[in-house]
C-alpha cells in the first residue's frame, strides 16, 4: 500500500476526535529567524539553544523530506482540510497509543484522568493498516481530548504488531487466568524418561568421561588432595532459546564496555557507594584501599576484565514485549554481573564435551548441531595473554591468587594449562593472600615481585569474600598488589564496580546513558530485572514494604560473592523486621525475583543415584575487556557456561554444591 492510499483511507475512515477547540490564543512569535548552531533546529526567538539537542550531545539524523505529509501540511492536498483541522486528534491518537499494565488499573481520585499504577507498565501501538486496525483494535474509552488539552484512556489492541517501549514480565502472575498464555515449561532435547537399560549404559560412561576430561573438583566435606571427584553435572544438555541466547552473547562486549566505564567513573563509584561503605565493613575496606591507590597515583592504569554475565529467563505473557511475539514466552534476565574470580571458564566448555560425547553414545548425531561452540578457555586465557604482552616484560610471569585450599582445582589448573598451551613460554605461579604478604615486595618503581618472579598480570580466583582475609596481613598484600604496575584482573575499582549496589544503581532510569549510547542503553536494559535500594529514604522505604508485603516476590542480596549470601522467601521478613529502621539495611539491595520455565534432566552426583527431577538453569556469559580509563584496546565476548540446579532451591552454586554443570541446546 503507498503511502498516499495509506493517508486517503485513514482520512476518509471514521478518525480520530475533533481538534481541541479553545478561546485562549497563545503568541509565541515567529519561528525560524533563529537556528541552533549545532543541529540547526529552527528555534523561537526566546528559546534557549541547548534545549533542542542538549547543547550538541545529540546527533539527529537527516531525514528526506516526505511529500504527501508536506502536502497535508501546507494545504496543497485535497485532503488537507480534513487532516488539519483533526491534527489535534490525530496526533494524541499515535503519541499516546494504547496503555495497558501488568496488574489492576485503578482510578485513585475522584479526577478522571489520574489512575494508580501497581506493576509493569508499556504501551501498545496495533497495525497502520487501515482494515486491520478497524478489525482488531476494541475501544474501551477512546482517545478524547478534554477543553485543558488532555488526554484519557487509549484503545486496546487486540493483537499488537509492535510495543514501543518493552518493560517485560517479571514471571510473577496467574498463569491460571483466563487468556494468560506463557511458557512454563521446555521439552527436553531428547523424550524423557530413557529406559532404565540406556540409563545403566550411558551413565557410567558418562562419569569416566567427566572425569578424564578434567570435570572434577575436591569434596568439600571430605577434602583430600589426592583425591578427585567428578562434578555434578546434567545427563543431557537443557533446552535454550536461540534467539535469547543470540542476544546475550550479542549484548556481551557492551556490559564489558559498561563495567569498563563504570570502574573509571570516580565520581559515580563514590555516589553509589557512600552509604554502603558506612554499614558493610569489606566494602569499606575494598574502598579504602581504592582511595589510597588513588591519592597516591595509580601506577598501572591498563586493566583486564574478565566479566561474566549471568542469565536467567524469565516466564513472560505473550505479546508482553517485542521479544515475546513468538514462543516460546521467555525473555533473558541479568541475575547479576561478576567482575572478580568469574569461574567455569574450563568447566563450561568441558560440559559441553560431555554432552557431545553423551549425543553420540545415543546415536543422535543430528542433535549436535543444536550444541554451540564454546571457546571460553581459550578466550581467557588469551585475554591475560593479551595484558602480559601489554606489561612487555618477557621474563615476567602471571600469578593467580588463590583460596587456602582450592575445592575447584580443574577449573583454576585448566587456565594454567591453557596458557602454557597458547604460550609455552609464560610462566604461572599460585599464592594465596597469606603467602602473597610473606613473599611479596615492591621495588621503587612499583614493580612487583613474589620470591624473585616479576609478576606481569594479577588474576584473582580469592579475594572477593572477607572469610579470605584473615588478618591485616591479608588486606596488605592486596594493597601491595593494587599498588604495583602489574596489570589486575580484577583491579580494586573493577572490583567495586561489580558489587551488587553498584548494579542496582546502574539500573535506574537514564543511568545507563551516562556511560553507553541511547541504543545500546536500550539493549542493555531490557536485560535489567526490578532492582532497588533500601536506603533510608521514601524510595528506600517503600521497597521495604514491597518485600514485606509479597517476600515470595524477590531476593535480598548483600554485597557478597560466591553463592549461599541471599535471602529469599518468609526469611526476608525476618531480615527487613530486624533492619527495618537500621541504616544496617543500606547494606543490602532487593532484586525481583525471577520466575524461570522448568524442564525435566537427568541429576548426575557422585555417591547418590541418578534421578530425574523438575531444574532450572542460569547462563553464565563471559566477555573479555582490556583498557583504560582513556581508551579500550578490545572487548569481545569469550564464551558461556551453563549451570543447573534444582527447581524446589534458591542457590545453585555448584562449587558450593548446590547445582550441577550443563550446556545448552538450543532451539528456535
Amino acid at each position: 500500500m503507498t503511502s498516499r492510499s495509506m493517508l486517503e483511507r485513514w482520512l476518509a475512515s471514521p478518525g480520530p476526535p475533533e481538534r481541541v477547540s479553545s478561546d485562549t490564543i497563545w503568541a509565541l512569535g515567529k519561528i525560524g529567524d533563529f537556528n541552533c548552531k549545532l543541529c540547526r533546529a529552527l528555534l523561537w526567538n526566546s528559546e534557549k539553544h541547548s534545549l533542542c539537542c542538549s547543547s550538541g550531545q545529540i546527533r539527529r539524523t537527516e531525514l528526506s523530506e516526505i511529500g504527501d505529509l508536506k502536502a497535508l501540511y501546507n494545504g496543497t492536498s485535497e485532503l488537507s482540510e480534513r487532516f488539519l483541522k483533526g491534527i489535534s486528534g490525530f496526533n494524541m491518537f499515535f503519541s499516546f497509543t494504547s496503555f495497558a499494565t501488568s496488574s489492576k488499573l485503578e482510578n485513585s481520585s475522584e479526577a478522571s484522568m489520574c489512575y494508580k499504577i501497581k506493576g509493569r507498565i508499556y504501551h501498545r501501538l496495533a497495525t497502520l493498516d487501515p482494515e486491520l486496525m478497524l478489525k482488531d483494535i476494541t475501544t474501551e474509552d477512546f482517545v478524547k481530548g478534554n477543553d485543558n488539552g488532555t488526554v484519557g484512556r487509549g484503545t486496546k489492541a487486540a493483537a499488537p504488531t509492535h510495543i514501543l517501549t518493552s518493560t517485560c514480565c517479571d514471571g510473577n502472575f496467574d498463569e491460571k487466568e483466563k487468556n494468560v498464555s506463557t511458557t512454563s515449561f521446555l521439552e527436553s532435547c531428547i523424550p524423557l524418561p530413557l529406559p532404565q537399560e540406556i540409563l545403566d549404559d550411558i551413565v557410567p560412561k558418562a562419569k569416566d568421561f567427566a572425569v578424564l576430561h578434567g570435570a572434577g573438583m575436591r569434596h568439600k566435606a571430605k577434602y583430600d588432595p589426592d583425591t578427585l571427584y567428578f562434578a555434578p553435572f546434567l545427563l543431557l544438555p537443557s533446552a535454550f532459546p536461540r534467539r535469547e541466547f543470540d542476544r546475550v552473547v550479542k549484548l556481551q562486549p557492551l556490559i564489558n564496555v559498561l563495567m569498563h566505564k563504570i570502574a573509571h567513573d570516580h565520581e559515580f563509584l563514590k555516589s553509589a557507594l557512600e552509604k554502603t561503605i558506612q554499614v558493610d565493613d569489606f566494602t569499606a575496606r575494598l574502598w579504602d584501599i581504592y582511595t589510597k591507590v588513588r591519592e597516591e597515583g595509580v601506577t598501572q592504569e591498563v586493566s583486564l576484565g574478565l566479566v561474566r554475565s549471568d542469565v536467567m529467563l524469565t516466564k513472560c505473557q505473550a505479546g508482553c514485549c517485542e521479544l515475546c511475539q513468538t514462543p516460546p514466552y521467555v525473555t533473558g534476565h541479568q541475575v547479576e554481573v561478576n567482575t572478580i574470580a568469574s569461574g567455569f571458564g574450563h568447566l563450561g566448555p568441558v560440559s559441553g564435551s560431555i554432552h557431545r560425547y553423551i549425543v553420540g553414545e545415543l546415536r543422535k548425531p543430528e542433535l549436535l548441531h543444536h550444541l554451540p561452540e564454546n571457546d571460553a578457555l581459550a578466550g581467557l586465557c588469551g585475554a591475560m595473554i593479551s595484558a602480559w604482552e601489554v606489561y612487555s616484560s618477557p621474563k615476567a610471569v602471571i600469578l593467580f591468587v588463590v583460596e587456602d585450599v582450592t575445592y575447584n582445582i580443574c577449573d583454576q589448573r585448566f587456565h594454567e594449562y591453557e596458557i602454557r598451551r597458547q604460550r609455552p613460554d609464560i610462566h604461572v605461579i599460585r599464592r594465596n593472600l597469606t603467602q602473597i604478604s610473606e613473599q611479596g615486595r615492591l621495588t621503587a618503581d612499583k614493580k612487583l615481585f613474589i620470591d624473585g618472579d616479576e609478576i606481569a598480570v594479577v588474576y584473582f580466583r580469592a579475594g572477593y569474600e572477607p572469610g579470605q582475609y584473615h588478618s591485616e596481613a591479608e588486606w596488605d598484600a592486596r594493597l601491595t598488589i593494587e599498588r604495583s604496575c602489574a596489570i589486575k584482573s580484577p583491579s580494586i575499582h573493577y572490583h567495586l564496580a561489580g558489587t551488587k549496589k553498584v548494579q542496582q544503581e546502574i539500573a535506574r532510569p537514564g543511568v545507563l546513558k551516562r556511560f553507553l549510547t541511547e541504543s545500546e542503553a536500550e539493549q542493555v536494559g531490557q536485560l535489567f530485572t526490578g532492582l532497588y535500594t533500601l536506603d533510608r529514604s521514601a524510595e528506600g522505604d517503600k521497597a521495604v514494604q514491597m518485600a514485606m508485603e509479597n517476600p515470595d516476590h524477590f531476593v535480598l542480596k548483600p554485597q557478597r560473592e560466591g553463592g549461599g549470601n541471599n535471602v529469599y522467601g518468609a526469611e526476608i521478613k525476618e531480615v527487613l523486621e530486624r533492619l527495618k529502621d537500621s541504616q544496617e539495611r543500606e547494606a543490602y539491595i532487593l532484586m525481583d525475583r525471577i520466575r524461570p520455565p522448568v524442564q525435566q534432566n537427568y541429576l548426575v552426583r557422585p555417591h547418590l543415584p541418578v534421578t530425574l527431577a523438575e531444574v532450572v538453569s542460569e547462563l553464565g556469559i563471559f566477555g573479555a575487556v582490556l583498557g583504560s580509563g582513556k581508551d579500550i584496546q578490545f572487548t569481545n565476548y569469550s564464551g558461556h557456561m551453563l549451570r543447573t540446579k534444582l527447581s524446589s532451591v534458591n542457590e545453585g552454586g555448584v562449587a558450593a554444591g548446590l547445582g550441577a554443570l550443563d550446556s545448552v541446546f538450543l532451539f528456535d
